[in-house]
């Protein structure tokens, strides 16, 4: 059997943990029909925490329930890829597929030279009458359409406004559509924030944190069973533990507990290399990605919170930085905007990310050295 754990950004995984009750709750939207609340949904987590492979599950989903899906990422152009999917589909569904002509150059017996023909500007498209007319061919078949859109940011704003009004003219017209949109905290609290864009807050939030660990171990337990692989409770502990319930992080761990087994077995002693090799994999992958866009500012309030064990007193962490606490509390909200750190008791917060706080902590000993 081949490893059923998939730590690629995007994989699908073998199975989803603790995302059920969001599954369901937007299965049942597609059996309200049109203008249901969880037609309309915003994914949004750090790193890590599945919010493509959310988009995924949603799309198979909305595929299984007999509707038709078309998805791609918030980059310029966005509003265009999308039509150009909406026209392909309603091809197919009339039985034929248009050639994509995108140049014709004449011999050189006929005169020299090429003739181009370039294709159509993409401003010429409209997203709301392509969508529009497959829908009408969907609908005949009691169907519906699911646009899903990820890595969403105020780059692409252009582009989301299109696709937000074009959405909100259909759902006023009672089609069957859906959009599902997923982004980090801090792109998705800009978009939120801004005036042209207001129709999104009514989007239903969907904030994907950590999972429960006793869930991480059952779901290795019954994917290592699956396998015929003989699986030492010890080893499938200490691989649960490891993960912090980080999405991520189990892909990871399980990925190498498998691959650490030999002939059908599982041992405790393979547990520690295949955490040694899943955390060095999440700290180039997750945790480097985190802090790379930090001002120097934020780094060094990271710096100081690594300095405790457990959460950290804001009040000190402003006389750590010999800064003044309002001045402080404006490095916290940006810190908390992009998810990497977490309130936890009145006054204190902590790291969101699991090993956060030990990478920090490595990588001052580094430049101590």
């Amino acid at each position: 059997m081949l490893n059923p754990f998939k730590p690629t950004a995007g994989a699908m995984p073998h199975a989803l943990i603790g995302r059920d009750a969001v599954l369901l709750d937007f299965e049942a939207s597609l059996e309200n029909g049109p203008g249901a609340p969880g037609l309309l949904r915003l994914y949004s987590g750090a790193r890590g925490t599945g919010k493509t492979v959310m988009l995924a599950a949603t799309r198979k989903a909305a595929e299984q329930h007999g509707w038709a899906s078309i998805s791609d990422t918030a980059i310029p152009g966005l509003a265009s890829r999308l039509c150009v999917q909406a026209n392909e589909k309603a091809s197919e569904l009339k039985g034929h597929r248009l050639p994509r002509i995108e140049s014709i150059s004449l011999p050189q017996v006929l005169g020299g030279g090429g003739v181009t023909f370039a294709p159509r500007p993409e401003t010429m498209l409209d997203l709301r009458l392509s969508v529009g007319a497959l829908l009408d061919l969907l609908e005949k078949k009691s169907a519906g359409l699911l646009i899903t859109v990820d890595e969403v940011h105020r780059k692409a704003r252009e582009d989301l406004v299109a696709l937000a009004t074009a959405f909100q003219h259909l759902v006023t017209e009672g089609r069957s559509v859906g959009l599902a949109l997923a982004g980090l905290p801090s792109a998705v609290s800009d978009l939120l924030n801004d005036d042209v864009l207001t129709f999104l807050r009514r989007a239903q939030p969907c904030t994907l944190a950590s999972v429960s660990v006793s869930a991480v171990r059952d779901s290795f337990a019954r994917a290592f069973a699956a396998g015929r692989i003989e699986a030492d409770p010890a080893a499938l502990d200490e691989g649960s533990v490891a993960t912090n319930g980080y999405p991520f992080m189990v892909q990871l761990v399980g990925y190498h507990l498998w691959q650490n087994s030999e002939r059908g077995r599982l041992e405790r002693s393979a547990a520690g290399p295949a955490i040694r090799a899943a955390r060095e994999q999440f700290e180039s992958s997750v945790l480097e990605a985190a802090l790379v866009n930090l001002s120097e500012g934020d780094r060094a309030y990271l710096a100081v919170m690594a300095q405790d064990d457990g959460p950290s007193l804001t009040n000190e962490l402003a006389s750590r930085l010999n800064k003044r606490p309002d001045t402080a509390a404006q490095t916290r909200l940006r810190l908390l905007a992009a998810e990497v750190i977490t309130p936890a008791r009145r006054g204190q917060v902590d790291f969101a990310i699991p090993y956060l706080r030990e990478y920090i902590r490595a990588q001052a000993a580094d430049l101590d050295t």
